[in-house]
């Protein structure tokens, strides 16, 4: 017959089990959450490396064309004088698009530091827009795209922003949207100034985004199309640096579907407080609105 000294010990002895055994679920749950952390680090590291090796690639991809073909014309004692333009004109191209690209990693760079501050200017949004479109003439024209454009701004009306920031977003936003459209069709841009705020809109025909993936469009170490020797030339940062710079401006992108493509919208409030003009602070190539930008 058990006494109340053996149910004791029996209760005591239960309670024990009871009590390892939500010891191990708690190591086995500790373990799997390891298990996924680790997993995560792996895959961010796997991204950052491809990362790295895709904007190796393209930035010694244009050095080396341009080294090439300087080159040539050093070594060319012909008389051609429209072959040597051609080749003058493919090494400016190159070099445009080096310079692109380049923005965009330095802006990546202050981003990642902390040290983006803002430049207030007054900025004229039409000529604004206006030399981004032209910057990408020579992509609109090989890919037979033309552009449906709305402006609801005057010509002289400024904008008090942050300049360069905005410039590097334009660029960006009509970037993608030219890289992404299928050949000969058209890209539809609107743009509108009211009540101090500043909506910029580009919708291009081609593959939707999946719902799941619109957000990682602009996380900067994720590409849809991530192959590093891509068909759809560029870093890939583009669309993170939008989002960083629209933020700081007090803004938002957004990426929205549309019934044959995609539309990316812009949206920026005005900065209050005191505005000042800056020089042109551009490391390398200054925009020339005459001479094109390729992408």
């Amino acid at each position: 017959m058990t006494n109340k000294k053996d149910i004791r010990l029996l209760e005591q002895l239960k309670a024990r089990l009871d009590h390892f055994e939500e010891a191990l679920q708690e190591r086995d749950s500790l373990q799997q959450q390891l298990q996924q952390v680790n997993k995560k680090l792996n895959e961010a590291e796997a991204f950052k490396s491809h990362f790295i090796a895709r904007i190796s690639n393209e930035i010694i991809n244009p050095f080396t064309a341009i080294i090439t073909i300087s080159e040539n014309l050093m070594q060319d004692t012909g008389e051609d004088w429209q072959e040597i333009k051609k080749m003058i004109s493919y090494v400016h191209d190159e070099a445009a698009f080096l310079d692109f690209q380049l923005k965009n990693l330095f802006m990546a760079a202050k981003i990642e530091a902390g040290e983006l501050d803002l430049e207030v200017a007054r900025v004229p949004l039409a000529q604004e827009i206006d030399a981004a479109i032209e910057g990408f003439q020579k992509e609109l024209t090989k890919k037979k795209l033309t552009v449906n454009k709305k402006v609801e701004t005057e010509k002289e009306a400024a904008f008090k922003t942050d300049a360069e920031k905005l410039r590097l977003i334009l660029k960006n936003v009509l970037s993608n949207a030219v890289k992404y459209a299928r050949p000969d069709t058209a890209l539809t841009l609107s743009a509108t100034q009211k009540e101090n705020q500043f909506t910029f809109m580009v919708e291009n025909v081609g593959e939707k985004i999946p719902e799941k993936q619109r957000e990682e469009v602009f996380d900067r170490f994720r590409q849809l199309d991530d192959r590093i020797h891509s068909l759809n030339p560029g870093s890939g940062i583009g669309l993170s640096i939008c989002r960083e710079l629209t933020e700081l401006l007090g803004g938002g992108i957004y990426a929205e579907p549309v019934e044959h493509g995609m539309r990316f919208k812009v949206v920026i409030p005005q900065t209050e407080g005191d505005d000042f003009e800056t020089e042109n602070d551009d490391l390398f190539m200054e925009d020339d609105p005459e001479k094109g930008e390729t992408l």
